[in-house]
């Protein structure tokens, strides 16, 4: 059992049966086309693939083809000084045709960049294949769609706007965070609002856990006796720190569930609380030491100053938008807004 509140780490096997170029194809497996993402039916039967460190996918990429090219281009005679030229790699190489429409590698690395992160960490070559087929099934679609006249069609125009619209905020938005959200910028909020500073105050505790309200009861007349709070943690408690005579170490009051921190934190060192119910059974708590945490290194707090910053632009530009536009605002039923913003009852 723990207390804290800890992500699961489910893990699962990154298939490398992908056929991609220099990867063998020792089979071909089947991949399941989930929202943006190939994963092996033989190799995920309902599991999410585990994270994989790898190089840079672009460079990984790039790399692999030029490789490939340059082999290819070993293979042939020799060549003129003019057609030598024209063997050397593309900078952004044709890496499929669909009716004469070309795919090249910048849309499959854009493709790349939207798989889930589990998946996105692979090499490039390792998926290379069944994101190439998705990428020329989905150009087959969109010719098919035109041919069709569905570009002429008012809910595919509309969700086609739509998504522009979301697009062009995007991309807006990302030009404004990557200029205020500078590592100048980072670094100086760090040094004026986080180094130096304490954070939130720790406590070390030990705990026992036993099922019953009487148990528990029965463990603190002992304590209560003289009885070490160790010793009986090793004896009694059903937690898995009472090998360390029931010790959490350090933890901060979000780091456990409510009604445990508290009992915890309400506690003087010394101290042995009360019986204390939670949803894991009853709990003895007693407190060791308290001490305010040591504030965060500036690579541990960049994220959270980052998301900071990016807040605080994105709202000064939301309002400076506002304030040089003409905004009308109506209710649900089409009539104008008078007032807070509202849904009038539609009769």
């Amino acid at each position: 059992m723990a207390l804290a509140d800890r992500p699961n780490d489910r893990g699962g096997r990154i298939c490398v049966h992908a056929r991609g170029i220099g990867v063998p194809a020792v089979r071909r497996h089947r991949f399941v086309a989930a929202p943006a993402a190939m994963l092996c039916r033989d190799c995920f039967p309902g599991k999410a693939p585990s994270p994989m460190r790898s190089i840079p996918f672009a460079l990984a990429a790039l790399s692999v083809l030029a490789v490939g090219q340059f082999a290819a281009a070993q293979t042939q005679p020799s060549q003129s000084p003019a057609a030598a030229v024209q063997t050397q790699p593309a900078e952004d190489p044709i890496v499929a045709q669909v009716n004469g429409s070309p795919i090249r590698l910048s849309d499959m690395l854009a493709a790349q960049a939207t798989l889930p992160p589990q998946v996105r960490e692979v090499p490039l070559p390792m998926i290379f294949q069944p994101l190439l087929d998705q990428l020329v099934e989905r150009r087959l679609y969109a010719q098919a769609a035109r041919a069709r006249k569905l570009i002429d069609d008012p809910e595919v125009k509309r969700m086609l706007a739509d998504l522009e619209e979301r697009v062009l905020e995007q991309a807006l938005k990302s030009k404004i965070v990557e200029a205020e959200a500078t590592p100048d910028r980072l670094r100086e909020r760090y040094e004026r609002e986080v180094k130096g500073k304490a954070g939130p105050e720790e406590v070390r505790a030990r705990h026992i856990l036993v099922a019953s309200e009487t148990e528990a009861k029965d463990i603190a007349n002992e304590l209560s006796k003289g009885a070490d709070f160790a010793e009986l943690a090793r004896k009694r408690s059903g937690d898995g720190s009472a090998k360390q005579g029931g010790d959490l170490g350090f933890f901060r009051a979000d780091q456990m569930v409510p009604a445990f921190s508290e009992q915890a934190f309400s506690l003087r060192p010394g101290q042995v609380s009360n019986p204390v119910k939670t949803q894991f059974g009853w709990h003895l708590i007693k407190v060791e030491e308290r001490r305010a945490s040591r504030p965060p290194s500036f690579e541990e707090a960049a994220d959270e100053l980052r998301a900071d910053l990016a807040r605080e632009a994105l709202g000064k530009t939301a309002q400076e938008l506002r304030a040089k536009a003409e905004v009308r605002t109506f209710n649900a039923d089409g009539t104008p807004q008078i007032g807070p913003p509202g849904i009038r009852s539609l009769r």
